[in-house]
């Protein structure tokens, strides 16, 4: 058999292996994306409007269960600048499901 020379080896059918892993990740990529898309929309098609809001107690007894999770993992001690700036992400989302329970739970009794 042939010894391939070095410029040969990586190249498949004329593409170098480096392109070809590049383009199927494209393609995944914009499958994936294609997929969420059509989840969205099912999932859109399917909520059902006669359904209650929870409640202002249910929502802040999940905000509760969320900030006590938070605060576990901040006790265990700060990583690094991301791990801060995702801790800082989950708390500012905490904050504004606190506050949408009462814009929105007001009407609720």
């Amino acid at each position: 058999m042939a010894q391939k020379r070095p410029s040969q080896l990586g190249r498949v059918s004329g593409k170098s292996t480096a392109a070809t892993i590049a383009s199927e990740a494209r393609a995944r990529t914009a499958e994936a994306r294609a997929s969420h898309v059509w989840t969205n929309k099912r999932r859109a098609a399917c909520v059902r409007t006669d359904r209650k809001p929870a409640s202002i107690d249910v929502q802040l007894d999940r905000a509760t269960d969320k900030l006590d999770q938070l605060k576990a993992e901040v006790s265990g001690g700060i990583r690094s600048q991301s791990h801060f700036d995702a801790l800082e992400e989950r708390a500012r989302g905490i904050s504004t499901g606190i506050v949408a329970a009462f814009r929105g739970g007001w009407r609720q009794r």
